[in-house]
């Protein structure tokens, strides 16, 4: 919490008279503390201006709603989000998705682009630049995507995806949690993209059957629980595979192992020794 003073209540102290400093008067004179806390009481019974401590700021409503070390996501705009369910549903409507199952993926995303393209212009015709590109790009991947997950599974830094409310989106870089941007717009919205990535793999996961392990078409593993194991919303966990394997130095560099331990395992391996490696995946 931000810390700082506020005028107490009733002027009581920041009210009192100051000493009469005017000249030719011979001495200071100074009204009593008490005779002036029995004049401002009665100025302020009487409906006098009463000094009330300023409202909190915008940084110190933040700063006390916020958890400390944790970042609060930022939330699309109400009207954004609106705009965007509105263009899927006519989307869906208007455009035979089943025929794009013939179409290459290039061909498929170029198909919806172009369509959700010509929705804006009736839907939004004032939206253009990045947001309309930004809107394009969110739809085209609730189309033929996994939806909000897509931008963090194109992202080459995050290591892992945990989602386990709409608004409650974490991922791992280098090593290290944090919480994300990204949100679903509701618990409905997370289980479409849930039946999204199961029906890819031919799996279902329901009441009957509440939890799958599955893998994404670049190889990454999926873990999906739905109620009623989970509480309230499905838990998504998503770990990603680096395309470029990291070798001694890095770990070194990223503090996942000391420089004695790295060449005691090079020497290991120079030795043909066995080494059995035991631990959570990303430690």
């Amino acid at each position: 919490m931000i810390e700082g003073t506020h005028p107490r209540r009733f002027g009581v102290g920041a009210g009192l008279p100051a000493r009469d400093k005017r000249v030719g008067t011979g001495q200071a004179a100074q009204t009593s503390a008490p005779d002036a806390l029995a004049a401002t009481l009665d100025g302020a019974s009487r409906g006098a201006d009463v000094a009330e401590p300023p409202p909190p700021s915008t940084a110190s409503v933040a700063a006390q709603a916020s958890p400390p070390g944790v970042s609060r996501p930022r939330r699309a705009p109400v009207e954004t989000e609106g705009m965007k369910a509105r263009v899927h549903r006519r989307l869906i409507a208007d455009l035979d998705v089943e025929s794009l199952n013939g179409l290459t993926p290039e061909a498929a995303r170029a198909a919806v682009d172009s369509a959700v393209r010509s929705l804006l212009l009736s839907e939004a015709p004032g939206l253009s630049g990045g947001a309309a590109e930004d809107l394009v790009r969110s739809v085209t991947s609730e189309v033929l995507g996994f939806g909000p997950l897509e931008p963090l599974l194109a992202d080459p830094s995050v290591s892992e995806i945990m989602a386990n409310a709409p608004d409650r989106v974490f991922v791992e870089r280098n090593g290290k949690l944090q919480l994300s941007d990204v949100r679903f717009r509701d618990v409905d919205h997370m289980m479409h993209i849930v039946d999204r990535i199961v029906s890819g793999v031919g799996r279902r996961v329901d009441e009957s059957s509440p939890m799958v392990d599955a893998r994404l078409p670049d190889g990454s593993r999926v873990n999906i629980v739905v109620p009623p194991i989970t509480p309230n919303a499905p838990s998504i966990t998503i770990r990603k595979f680096r395309k470029d394997k990291m070798g001694l130095a890095e770990l070194v560099t990223f503090g996942s192992m000391t420089a004695d331990l790295a060449e005691f395992i090079a020497g290991c391996v120079r030795g043909k020794l066995n080494v059995i490696i035991s631990g959570g995946t990303g430690t």
